[in-house]
């Protein structure tokens, strides 16, 4: 962050083993100097600029949460880290969305305000903090809002709205309005079916679930369904546009997918799932799908699928492990074991190890306890594993072991392993490569539920 005469950067020095904390320096031009304002050494630091001549930061101690714990707001002077804001969202959109493009900043500041955005329950809102601390809500409503920039008095950022694509839009402080119009031709020559939204209680909690009829619905008949589970697991779901979820709809299946325990957009102590993966949020997903069937009864319980990506494929992957009410599944970039995954992930070391409460080495028994792959010997469910050769994230090893474990106990198991492609295949990969992606799985479902 340049501000006149000065610029602020966030460091971090480490040899061999990468350190998981930053510090904050400031870099003053005319002076050719260089400044530690934070040392480095036990916060982690997400952005930085300068309010009212006043430094402002968000960053966070990582001491409660781990890895994915919100960052809050502070300043430094003089050396001395001070609170200015113990906030508990997150400073970012966590939709999952395969039609969020536009990649850009999502947090600006001029002289007075830092703008950011957040994840609150279903929605991305746009909010922004003044140099004293103090918090002011300026968007919130259904949608997915992804990058922003200043220009005067207005803030103009992209998003989706209601069940759109992504468009431009200008606020200027009071109304928002939308400044292109690049998908209203071709959204209006299609068929968009519309994300129906309940809450159900589980155990006392309150839960957020969704549902997007088949095609031609028709209450008198009876159609397959697909649970998909987003990854993260510090993301969420929302009423928002999705192509792939359109596509099976379109194909005939109730599409039904819900934000359980893990979930961003509801604070840190809802987003802690720590040591408790394929605990609370299983019994969630069960307690959800239970619930869909409830409620809409031209749903087949007999002829249910389900998948995920990322975090969503380890639960895909943990779901046919300890139940078989599910009569195909599409693992994708999954995670089977814990143990190898966590010194072959371009995430590093400090997300598996403080999402699972040690390393491998102090860890051992507890990585594999909550590893798919231990449970393989239970699995019956028809699998259509799906492998990118270039997802660092979750290793081409990942996906390939689980696919053996399956084919070696004679389950019926495909591995489409995609070439030139990485963890966010299904968002930002080559059009040939997701459309051959999608009508793979669709011809997975349909062998196994139709």
């Amino acid at each position: 962050t340049e501000e006149g005469n000065k610029v602020l950067f966030i460091s971090s020095h480490y040899t061999d083993k990468k350190d998981v904390y930053e510090g904050l320096k400031m870099y003053t031009i005319s002076e050719d100097k260089v400044e530690t304002l934070v040392e480095q050494g036990d916060m982690s630091i997400d952005y930085a600029c300068i309010l009212n001549g006043k430094v402002t930061f968000f960053a966070s101690y990582m001491k409660e949460y781990g890895f994915n714990e919100n960052d809050k707001l502070y300043t430094v002077e003089n050396g001395k880290v001070e609170l200015l804001s113990d906030y508990d969202d997150s400073i970012h959109n966590s939709i999952c969305c395969d039609c969020k493009f536009a990649d850009g900043p999502a947090i600006v500041h001029d002289d007075k305000y830092i703008y950011f955005l957040t994840t609150l329950r279903k929605n991305t809102a746009l909010r922004r903090f003044d140099a004293n601390g103090n918090l002011e809500t300026l968007i919130d409503r259904q949608g997915s809002l992804h990058t922003l920039s200043l220009c005067g008095d207005k803030i103009y950022f992209t998003g989706m709205r209601e069940m759109g694509l992504t468009e431009c839009y200008c606020f200027d402080g009071k109304e928002e309005e939308k400044l292109t119009s690049f998908n209203d031709e071709i959204m209006a020559e299609r068929s968009v079916l519309p994300v129906e939204e309940f809450t159900f209680t589980y155990k006392g909690l309150e839960l957020d679930g969704y549902v997007i009829k088949p095609l031609d619905y028709d209450p008198n008949k009876t159609y397959p369904g697909i649970l998909t589970i987003h990854g993260g697991p510090k993301a969420i779901y929302g009423a928002t546009y999705s192509h792939e979820f359109q596509v099976y709809a379109s194909r005939g299946y109730f599409v039904f997918f819900m934000n359980p325990t893990g979930s961003d957009g509801r604070g840190n102590a809802f987003a802690d799932i720590v040591a408790k993966q394929g605990s609370i949020d299983y019994e969630q997903l069960m307690a959800f799908t239970d619930e869909v069937l409830r409620q809409y009864p031209a749903l087949d319980g007999d002829r249910l699928g389900v998948m995920g990506i990322s975090y969503g494929g380890f639960m895909t992957n943990w779901i046919i492990g300890h139940t078989d009410r599910f009569k195909a599944a599409v693992p994708q970039c999954c995670i089977a074991n814990w143990i190898t995954k966590t010194n072959t992930t371009d995430i590093g070391y400090p997300f598996n190890t403080t999402q699972l409460g040690g390393d491998v080495w102090e860890n051992y028994d507890k990585m594999w306890e909550l590893s798919p792959l231990k449970y393989a010997d239970r699995v019956k469910t028809p699998s259509l594993i799906i492998q990118c050769d270039e997802d660092y994230r979750c290793w081409v090893a990942e996906g390939v072991q689980m696919f053996s474990a399956l084919k070696y106990h004679g389950v019926p198991a495909r591995l489409l392993m995609i070439h030139g492609e990485h963890h966010s295949v299904s968002r930002l990969g080559k059009p040939k490569k997701r459309v051959r992606r999608l009508n793979e799985i669709v011809s997975w479902l349909d062998t196994y539920l139709k």
